[in-house]
């Protein structure tokens, strides 16, 4: 994250600068026309959007949009795109990072997860990284979570979709694409052999959906690592928050939530 500086927008806010480098810059490397980019992002609750700090060009973009149940909250990260020079600089980590605390901060007691589409092997890749993970190679997806994922996608405003096997292959984009869906070649991952397996449809459009839950324990893991570029500007409670993670977990979470309004994020 050193190299970047981040602007949190809400789609309904985007100047018409905003809206035309996000649509180029997603055009690079979707073939979707201008309007079904827009629609896309619309319902999300903020769009981050991610800068080069000496070039100004826009390099990294997350959608966030936060769910609740009556026993359980996800977080749904869409319309992320990465530039491939910036693939390894965080960005995802940091946007997960920042919101994860907000739920254990304002929602102690229920259940709580990350969410997306993947379009592509490297985006399952790094849902399996932090397991558990569903879908994922060595267990068929329980029922109970396939039905979490048909709520959340009945509050995304997501019809299409049909369950192969315990997993959901959403196609709300399918229609809108003329061609492949991506401009450029997909590097191969981890996961490719599996992710083409469970979702051969995916140069049309069609998506898989993945979740992953959030212990307390890989809260404050994921929240060390995708913020850590800004905690060491405070080496103090940088330390402290290194001391007791392992130990006390729920009073590192507040110190992270310290550290979130200390330091400028």
């Amino acid at each position: 994250m050193k190299r970047i500086f981040i602007r949190a927008v809400k789609p309904s806010k985007m100047s018409e600068e905003q809206k035309t480098e996000y649509v180029e810059f997603h055009q690079h490397y979707l073939l979707l026309d201008e309007k079904a980019i827009l629609d896309y992002v619309s319902p999300r609750d903020v769009v981050l959007m991610y800068y080069d700090k000496v070039s100004k060009k826009l390099v990294a973009t997350v959608g966030v949009q936060v769910i609740h149940f009556k026993k359980e909250s996800l977080i749904y990260f869409g319309n992320v795109v990465v530039d491939p020079d910036y693939k390894h600089a965080g960005c995802i980590s940091h946007a997960s990072a920042k919101y994860v605390l907000r739920l254990f901060l304002f929602h102690p007691m229920k259940q709580k997860y990350c969410c997306g589409l993947a379009s592509s092997s490297g985006a399952l890749e790094y849902s399996l990284k932090h397991r558990p993970a569903w879908p994922n190679p060595d267990e068929t997806t329980p029922p109970e979570i396939t039905q979490l994922i048909l709520r959340t996608l009945d509050k995304l405003n997501m019809d299409r979709y049909r369950i192969e096997h315990g997993n959901v292959i959403v196609n709300n984009l399918s229609d809108k694409i003329n061609g492949k869906f991506h401009l450029r070649e997909q590097p191969k991952s981890a996961a490719d052999s599996f992710f083409h397996a469970i979702n051969p449809g995916a140069e049309k459009g069609e998506q898989i959906f993945f979740l992953n839950p959030f212990t307390l324990r890989n809260a404050v893991d994921l929240a060390v690592h995708g913020l850590h570029s800004q905690l060491i500007k405070s080496p103090k409670l940088y330390h402290k928050i290194i001391k007791y993670k392992t130990e006390k977990p729920f009073f590192t979470i507040l110190l992270l939530a310290l550290a979130v309004f200390r330091i400028k994020f």
